[in-house]
């Protein structure tokens, strides 16, 4: 996955690029990203690089069916690491152009870019 910050994320949500947010339902229908859609990463798992995923549910039909198409995650940055495994999910899926919003949702607040 490639790391990028808010302003790339912002280039790429604005030129139609599908932003997921990885968090909770509750979460995302409290404060988003603007245009961000909500497919949460239901995550039973070690929160490490080698996770067992098997202990994990991320539905993956939620995504692009273009599998060579863009796309990024995002949580909430920090102890939140369901973005990260949701890009792992990504590309053992067969998603080539996964991009990992690392930062995630505090950084995007903090820049004062548009929510929902």
């Amino acid at each position: 996955a490639k790391l990028v910050g808010a302003e790339e994320v912002k280039k790429m949500l604005d030129a139609g690029v599908p932003v997921i947010d990885t968090r909770v339902a509750a979460e995302y229908a409290e404060k988003t990203i603007k245009g961000a859609k909500s497919v949460p990463y239901k995550e039973k798992s070690a929160k490490a690089a080698d996770f067992d995923a098997a202990q994990d549910h991320f539905d993956l039909s939620k995504l692009p069916t273009d599998k060579g198409a863009p796309v990024v995650f995002f949580c909430n940055a920090g102890e939140c690491w369901k973005s990260y495994k949701a890009s792992v999910a990504a590309m053992k899926a067969g998603y080539s152009k996964v991009q990992w919003f690392r930062g995630g949702f505090p950084e995007w607040s903090s820049k004062g870019l548009p929510t929902q």
